[in-house]
């Protein structure tokens, strides 16, 4: 009986050492959460400001209920100064910032008079 066990063992072993990579089924390559494309922070409506996380690097903002230009600011708490951008109206109305560092806090805001008293705003990181 340990003779046919024994027997089995190496068999299996023997077997799986030697099947070619060809036959092995391969993992599916792990992609990091958000590698190359935006992930949904959140979405409101917003008269003054609104704060929020972000991962840092890049952000978009975009408006849902406006095809009208609107120019925003964003604060990072960590920098203290604020950049502006303008989104480009119609119905893709996005904003986008370029490396705004790390993670952190940011203050999204009106950067100039001439915007609605309100927007309903999705924001990607």
């Amino acid at each position: 009986m340990k003779k046919r066990f024994l027997i089995s063992s190496l068999a299996l072993a023997a077997s799986v050492l030697l099947t070619s990579p060809e036959n092995v089924t391969k993992a599916e390559t792990v992609v990091p959460y958000g590698a190359g494309e935006w992930d949904k922070i959140g979405t409101w409506t917003f008269s003054n400001m609104i704060r929020f996380r972000s991962g840092g690097g890049d952000l978009k903002v975009c408006v849902n209920n406006s095809t009208s230009k609107i120019k925003f600011g964003i604060k990072r708490s960590i920098i203290g100064t604020s950049r502006e951008a303008t989104t480009s109206g119609g119905s893709n109305n996005c904003a986008i910032w370029r490396d705004i560092g790390g993670s952190g806090y940011v203050d999204l805001f009106f950067a100039d008079d001439n915007h609605p008293s309100s927007v309903n705003v999705t924001v990607y990181d």
